[in-house]
């Protein structure tokens, strides 16, 4: 008995050993997902999308397309396509053309964004530092200008004296009395040939215009804005098909040689009435011409000289003087040949009621 004692005291310390153990495996099975959570915690927080990257490694693809799309500008679209007439156009830097613009007879600055090409014709292009033009940047009788950070695909410029050589001639001190000289002997040499193919008409206008200067000036100032109202208009309608275009072109060359010829009427009127102080001259259209030319261009070359020989002191009154003049001989010479026309075509009309009344009048 006294054997048995020991061993059953042994037995249940072995018990109670063994019983222990498993409570602590079963604690550490329950702690252990418990530790390597905390121990993968910052690890999870390292590499997961909102943290920064570690020193030394680059951004992920994604994070850097959405920077990139995030920089760029949205613009708003302006138009698809862009066709001006004698205006100045400003693409601004949150506009977008998404095609092509052409203007005639303006100036065109981009500052925004152009899908296609731009063309200029007589003015010029300025590209601005946050201009984009994915097509040709063209100027016709202009220039192309980029600021440094343009994005211009190709600029051309098409003209036979750049802008600079104009710049440099007018720097001149005897640049704009030279200017005008040149100018008034291609008006002479202009004129001589209406001396010989249209003297009839010319003379006939002149006459008109020696006898009711009043009345020609005054219809001429009425029709002269109502007739380039007209032109324009029509001009424009027709320059809109593909099919007006050389339509409108023949109308202003018509126009503008309708308008030179007046001037020469004018110009013819006033050199008569200076050549009838001159008697030694010869009476002939081409002399009244040349001194009616003179005498109208006279202000403005005196104006030069002025300015060449006194700088500071430029006489603005004579250049305003010589445009004066130089208008109100278009509109008196526009109005005589008008009143020569209607005078014609009134005669004509009349023309057989006076045959009739001859043959009436006539004896049987």
């Amino acid at each position: 008995m006294s054997h048995d004692v020991p061993s059953c005291a042994a037995r249940l310390s072995m018990r109670a050993n063994i019983a222990g153990s498993a409570r602590r495996a079963r604690r550490a099975r329950l702690l252990l997902p418990l530790v390597m959570l905390v121990l993968l915690a910052p690890a999870t927080r390292a590499v997961g999308p909102s943290g920064p990257p570690p020193p030394g490694v680059p951004a992920a693809d994604s994070t850097r397309d959405t920077t990139a799309a995030q920089s760029e500008p949205r613009r708003k679209t302006m138009a698809y396509e862009l066709v001006k007439f004698g205006r100045n156009v400003h693409v601004h830097e949150d506009e977008v053309v998404r095609g092509d613009i052409v203007l005639i007879g303006g100036e065109l600055r981009v500052d925004g964004e152009i899908a296609g090409g731009a063309i200029v014709i007589g003015g010029n292009l300025h590209a601005g530092p946050q201009a984009r033009i994915q097509g040709q940047a063209v100027a016709v009788a202009g220039r192309v200008t980029k600021a440094p950070g343009a994005e211009v695909a190709d600029a051309v410029s098409l003209s036979v004296l750049s802008a600079p050589v104009f710049v440099r001639f007018a720097a001149m001190p005897a640049g704009e009395l030279i200017g005008d000289v040149l100018k008034t002997l291609v008006l002479a040499l202009l004129a001589l040939p209406l001396c010989v193919w249209l003297r009839a008409p010319v003379e006939h206008a002149r006459a008109q215009l020696d006898t009711a200067p009043l009345r020609c000036l005054g219809l001429g100032v009425l029709a002269l804005p109502a007739a380039a109202f007209a032109i324009v208009v029509i001009g424009f309608v027709l320059a809109l098909t593909l099919v007006g275009v050389p339509v409108a072109l023949v109308l202003v060359a018509i126009a503008l040689a309708v308008t030179f010829v007046a001037f020469c009427v004018g110009a013819a009127t006033i050199g008569a009435r200076v050549r009838a102080t001159l008697p030694r001259l010869p009476r002939r259209l081409v002399v009244s011409l040349m001194l009616g030319l003179v005498c109208l261009r006279l202000p403005e070359l005196v104006a030069d000289i002025a300015a060449l020989l006194t700088p500071t002191r430029p006489l603005r009154a004579l250049r305003v003087l010589d445009t004066a003049l130089e208008v109100a001989a278009i509109a008196a010479g526009l109005g005589a040949l008008l009143w020569v026309a209607w005078s014609g075509v009134a005669s004509r009309q009349a023309a057989p009621a006076r045959r009739a009344v001859q043959d009436l009048g006539a004896p049987a």
